[in-house]
């Protein structure tokens, strides 16, 4: 059916040209022109092609969906719409924020909302003059009676450094 119509657009071109060629117009200075116009044409629509490329790219790799919240080069917010050009997120503070495709595709998108469970590090400095063991002891037993605090994996504490008044770990 496609073939069939393009094999009938070019006919009918065809026999355009040659129609104008027997009136006797200058088919060299007419298809120059469409060929400059044709360039234009392309330079102009290549951000949009670019665009709707992703756009297609975006929506066979699915890396969110309407509702989740992104971050995309600085900005964070829902996902509201998404489209064949671009991508609208409503940010914390109730902006409508669109993003091209194109973008998309080709800097880092942080999904917040992809895996449900993550990790939260807690910085604890405690005193030098502390018992590291009861230290490690009180942080472990803080994680453990957190019902927040996952038993899998289990929480890790980390002796991060020192600081100018604290030894210090991460939890």
């Amino acid at each position: 059916m496609v073939l069939k119509k393009l094999i009938r657009y070019l006919g009918f071109a065809f026999a355009c040209i040659l129609a104008l060629n027997q009136i006797g117009l200058n088919l060299g200075a007419i298809l120059g022109a469409a060929g400059v116009a044709g360039i234009a044409i392309g330079f102009a629509a290549q951000t949009s092609l670019s665009n709707i490329i992703s756009g297609f790219f975006l929506i066979g790799e699915r890396p969110f969906e309407l509702g989740d919240i992104i971050e995309v080069d600085g900005i964070s917010g829902t996902v509201d719409t998404i489209g064949l050009l671009s991508l609208t997120l409503r940010t914390f503070d109730n902006r409508s924020v669109r993003i091209p495709n194109e973008t998309l595709v080709k800097t880092n998108v942080t999904n917040v909302t992809r895996h449900p469970i993550r990790r939260f590090n807690l910085e604890v400095g405690v005193a030098y003059d502390e018992n590291i063991g009861h230290v490690l002891s009180v942080l472990r037993d803080v994680s453990e009676k957190n019902l927040q605090c996952l038993d899998e994996p289990e929480s890790l504490i980390i002796f991060t450094g020192f600081g100018d008044s604290s030894l210090n770990f991460r939890l």
